[in-house]
């Protein structure tokens, strides 16, 4: 495509002797120039309407994965990851440990401050999970209400018990703010380690009766499956 500057350049070159055609010449390089301008705006704005295109993409990609309150992994993220973890898991046969967690007596929170109050509690445990010395491959989400899991690779259930007490101890000395008051918050934790033919199903389902177990058992306490 011929530039602006050229068919000037061209133009000059054209009008300068006496030639006949230089006034239609001229014209049409005018409505060339026109159209390159305006060519050049379409592409301008083609590339700003791109740019928005791929930020909006990459927002609702991030509102797919994301839990909206906590801004942690959704339950659909943390399955998908969790999946793939297993996945490979099973092709190396690595350790690998589950811990399910839910917070005691949150209905009370709900009841007595109101849910605007209750999701700050909840917007607490990220928090908590990031004090409590996880290593940049575990990753933990929001699975539903007050519950969230939290998947330690290469990890055993010792480990994943040292894990679990400090996550516990850590939420328990957190003070939320809540009516001007602290409140503090404590949960039951249950945690299972990976067996040979376990799906995700069946691994978060024994982390999971092991946290009812340590809720049936006094709160506040860490239980791991059989």
């Amino acid at each position: 495509m011929i530039s602006i500057n050229d068919m000037h350049a061209l133009v000059e070159r054209a009008v300068s002797g006496n030639n006949p055609l230089a006034p239609d010449i001229e014209r049409i390089v005018k409505s060339y120039t026109k159209l390159l301008r305006r060519f050049d705006k379409i592409v301008s704005l083609s590339d700003s309407y791109q740019s928005q295109l791929r930020d909006l993409n990459l927002r609702l990609e991030l509102m797919a994965h994301t839990d909206l309150l906590t801004g942690i992994n959704n339950r659909g993220h943390f399955m998908e990851l969790l999946s793939a973890e297993l996945n490979r898991n099973r092709r190396h046969e690595r350790l690998f440990s589950v811990l399910m967690l839910d917070l005691d007596h949150f209905k009370s929170v709900n009841d007595t401050y109101g849910h605007a109050a209750g999701d700050e509690a909840l917007r607490t445990l990220p928090r908590v999970f990031q004090a409590s010395e996880l290593r940049t491959s575990d990753f933990f989400g929001r699975i539903g209400g007050e519950e969230f899991a939290v998947a330690l690779p290469e990890t055993g259930i010792r480990g994943a018990y040292e894990v679990a007490e400090r996550i516990r101890a850590n939420l328990e000395r957190t003070a939320v703010i809540l009516d001007g008051k602290e409140y503090f918050m404590t949960a039951s934790i249950g945690g299972s380690e990976f067996r040979v033919g376990d799906t995700e199903d069946t691994l978060l389902q024994r982390a999971d009766h092991a946290m009812y177990r340590a809720k049936e058992t006094g709160r506040n306490r860490v239980c791991l499956s059989d």
